[in-house]
């Protein structure tokens, strides 16, 4: 998620300043842009070459380098734990007036922002993978967002040609709290025999018009993301149906991560 909305920025003309803890972390993000870019020269629509959009896109392996930014949207690992400690790091170094955005796909954006000396400046920014496709952008709001805040990210979504919906706190907020447990009964069905995974995704698709059916939409997010955000819904509501398969509690220890990883419930060419 952080490459794919470090190019959407970069390609609507933001500077972009992109935390990386390695070099060799620089190659492989360098070696996506290029992918994007061959994707881009087919689309006429394609707002720079590549060029002007690597331009754009500054490699930093230090936090205290981002102390020139406005804005930092955090997209590391959905992990409470981590995301607190990132933004405690953050809130060392950064000025006051940054604002500080959570790409996280279900926890409590109050939790995180309570890591801060300054939870009023944290506010939610879902985006959907992939990130320059998507269009929709969930803004999610704490205890402490002020509507400023929310009104400023707004106004960030239209420039960057996507759709906001807005959500007060909530566990999955919108899209996850409705998807999460279809996907997990979708992996239930497959777990019993009672049908492959080409057809149940090929019900969904032609039977709800799904463009993409429920076991390969977790091969997309990634097995690892959709087994967290159900831990997290299971642990926030103690409802069943939240509760992951555990097949895919299986996945996720075996490293079957989906597209990301080569396998999942479908296996994929990891070459660009």
């Amino acid at each position: 998620m952080g490459q794919g909305i470090t190019w959407l920025f970069a390609s609507h003309g933001f500077q972009v300043f992109q935390y990386i803890r390695n070099d060799a972390r620089k190659i492989e993000l360098l070696e996506f842009y290029q992918r994007q870019e061959r994707r881009n020269r087919k689309n006429r629509s394609a707002l720079n070459s590549l060029d002007s959009v690597v331009s754009n896109i500054h490699f930093k392996n230090d936090l205290c380098d981002l102390g020139g930014c406005e804005f930092v949207i955090e997209a590391i690992s959905e992990d409470i734990e981590q995301k607190k400690n990132m933004f405690s790091e953050l809130d060392k170094i950064l000025p006051a007036n940054v604002i500080f955005a959570t790409n996280t796909s279900s926890l409590s954006i109050t939790e995180i922002a309570s890591a801060t000396e300054r939870p009023e400046n944290l506010i939610g920014l879902h985006f959907f993978n992939p990130a320059g496709v998507m269009k929709l952008v969930e803004i999610i709001r704490g205890v402490h967002t002020t509507q400023a805040l929310v009104d400023v990210c707004i106004h960030l979504c239209e420039r960057l040609g996507k759709k906001a919906v807005i959500v007060e706190e909530f566990p999955g907020f919108i899209v996850n709290r409705l998807l999460m447990p279809m996907i997990n009964e979708a992996v239930n069905i497959f777990d019993v025999g009672a049908a492959t995974a080409r057809d149940i995704d090929l019900a969904m698709k032609l039977g709800a018009n799904h463009p993409l059916g429920p076991l390969e939409l977790a091969d997309l997010i990634g097995i690892d993301v959709v087994y967290a955000i159900l831990g997290t819904l299971y642990k926030e509501t103690g409802e069943a149906r939240y509760k992951p398969s555990y097949t895919l509690k299986k996945m996720f220890l075996a490293g079957t991560f989906g597209r990301k990883s080569g396998k999942g419930f479908y296996s994929y060419s990891m070459r660009a």
